[in-house]
């Protein structure tokens, strides 16, 4: 079985303040299957949308803010 939860922590701050400033539009949530945590960002922006799976929150949004720099 497969629970979704939506994470209320804020991801890392300046990471997700740099995404906004950018002018992304930004989400998150938290799978957890089998008593594992995955994570899973998406950033959007003029017809781009990046989606990013991995096994740390902070992993998810460095990748997001890489591609947010080559993207610019």
């Amino acid at each position: 079985m497969l629970l979704l939860r939506i994470m209320s922590a804020r991801p890392d701050g300046d990471i997700a303040d740099n995404l906004s400033k950018a002018g992304w539009s930004w989400g998150y949530v938290a799978v957890d299957s089998e008593g594992r945590t995955i994570w899973i960002a998406d950033a959007h922006r003029d017809g781009k949308r990046f989606i990013v799976r991995t096994h740390e929150k902070l992993t998810a949004f460095l990748e997001l803010e890489l591609e947010n720099a080559y993207s610019s």
